[in-house]
């Protein structure tokens, strides 16, 4: 009776034995299996290289250029010409020179302008009837404004020579490009993104 409890006893222990066996079979194939892909995560794909290459590229176009570098994207805009093209360059001028408006001295003088043959001709009419004009925007498109309580109109003679009335609210703001918006009654800019 003895005999049988021990042979028992044998093959649990083998069953053991091969139990551990396969685990540390298991162990070593998966540590085989990480060590190969820590090789592969060692070396860059090719869209990594190129990533770093350009970033590299950019910065020594930067530095040789004398510009500052904004951003190590290389998928990033720098320097965009159409971003900059987009805000225009504001030329005020000073309050005590400007004179106060109401919308129907804007709307007279459109009338009055209508005869003018050129450009320049319509802006001297202009600043002849209504004064130096509120500020210039890129030194040919001359806005003049009439403040009238929470809005305010503009009388706007582009280079094209086209004119127009238009109203604004005080408060508004307009986009002039993705970082850049401008106020259409002071004609203030103010650059960046607001959070």
């Amino acid at each position: 009776m003895k005999t049988p409890l021990l042979l028992g006893f044998g093959l649990l222990f083998c069953a053991a034995c091969g139990a551990s066996n396969a685990t540390s079979q298991t162990g070593t194939t998966s540590a085989a299996l990480t060590s190969d892909s820590a090789e592969k995560k060692a070396e860059p794909s090719a869209a990594e290289k190129w990533a770093e290459a350009k970033v590299a590229a950019d910065a020594k176009q930067a530095k040789a250029s004398g510009e500052k570098q904004t951003s190590g994207d290389p998928l990033a805009m720098q320097n965009d010409a159409m971003e900059q093209a987009a805000i225009p360059k504001i030329e005020m001028t000073p309050a005590r020179q400007v004179r106060a408006h109401s919308r129907s001295e804007l709307d007279s003088a459109m009338g009055v302008m209508k005869t003018a043959a050129t450009v320049d001709e319509a802006a001297a009419k202009l600043t002849a009837r209504l004064g130096k004009p509120s500020w210039t925007e890129n030194g040919n498109r001359r806005i003049w404004v009439a403040n009238t309580g929470a809005q305010c109109h503009r009388l706007i003679l582009e280079a094209d020579g086209s004119v127009e009335v238009e109203s604004a609210s005080k408060t508004e703001w307009r986009m002039l490009s993705a970082t850049a918006k401008q106020n259409p009654c002071t004609g203030e800019i103010k650059r960046g993104i607001e959070k």
